[in-house]
């Protein structure tokens, strides 16, 4: 009987460890299960945020295709303003140019001329000058 007190001791003493034991290991898994969800709504949330910020490069890449666009069309636009802006300092020199050799063309047949159609006209013993040649008088 001593035996079957010992065997029943034991045995309620290892129930009580087992029941302990089953009682820790259920408070784990409501633990990891508390877990399991925590981790499953930080998981969505970084998902979510994830897509946020995909949405958000995606938009900035397309922001910058627009502007290296953009740039490219004002690069072009530049270059034909500067090729522009060339020529017509080329064509002004060279209007200056002809400007300047047109006077002084001008000037010098001016004074050829002034000199050739300056005729000394005499009147009462007096020479006076006259711009206009001699033959021209006769038709005023």
């Amino acid at each position: 009987m001593h035996e079957t007190i010992d065997v029943q001791g034991n045995a309620e003493k290892l129930t009580k460890q087992l029941e302990a034991q089953l009682a820790e290991l259920n408070a784990k898994l409501e633990q990891s299960a508390r877990e399991i969800v925590e981790l499953n709504s930080v998981k969505a949330r970084t998902q979510a945020e994830n897509a946020e910020h995909v949405r958000q490069i995606e938009e900035a890449e397309s922001q910058v295709n627009q502007l290296t666009k953009l740039k490219q069309t004002l690069g072009k636009q530049l270059e034909e303003t500067k090729a522009s802006l060339e020529e017509e300092s080329r064509l002004r020199a060279k209007f200056q140019s002809e400007a300047r050799n047109f006077q002084v063309s001008t000037s010098s047949f001016l004074l050829v001329a002034f000199s050739f159609l300056t005729v000394k006209k005499f009147q009462n013993g007096r020479a006076v000058p006259s711009l206009v040649p001699e033959p021209w008088h006769r038709f005023r």
